[in-house]
């Protein structure tokens, strides 16, 4: 499956950003992901964006969120960070197991498992 770039964003009042952070880092379905803007995460993914959809769901119930597919090569803005913008360039250099799991996590495991496959 091809890794592509999407952006999720969501207006959820009673969600705790935890809990939104901890889905994402130990989502297996992302590869990494970027979070310098409060409430606009950009990911990559092998998985469809449908898959996502599905996949996010359940934490954001009946609360707004829109996934959309993005172009991380024809971006432009202004963030304070010159990190921020780093992600973008390097987002798609072949990486072993993502950055976000943590050593050891079903998620890591899940992901590097996938990895292997290809």
């Amino acid at each position: 499956m091809e890794v592509k770039a999407y952006i999720l964003t969501f207006f959820a009042p009673g969600l705790e950003i935890s809990r939104v952070n901890g889905a994402i880092l130990n989502s297996p379905y992302l590869l990494k992901y970027w979070n310098y803007l409060p409430g606009v995460y950009c990911l990559t993914s092998a998985h469809p964006i449908g898959e996502l959809r599905a996949h996010f769901e359940p934490l954001f119930g009946y609360s707004n969120f829109l996934i959309a597919e993005i172009n991380p090569f024809n971006i432009d803005g202004r963030l304070s960070s010159s990190e921020a913008w780093k992600w973008f360039y390097t987002a798609f250099e072949p990486v072993g197991p993502p950055q976000q799991a943590l050593p050891g996590s079903e998620a890591n495991r899940l992901i590097v498992e996938a990895l292997r496959k290809k």
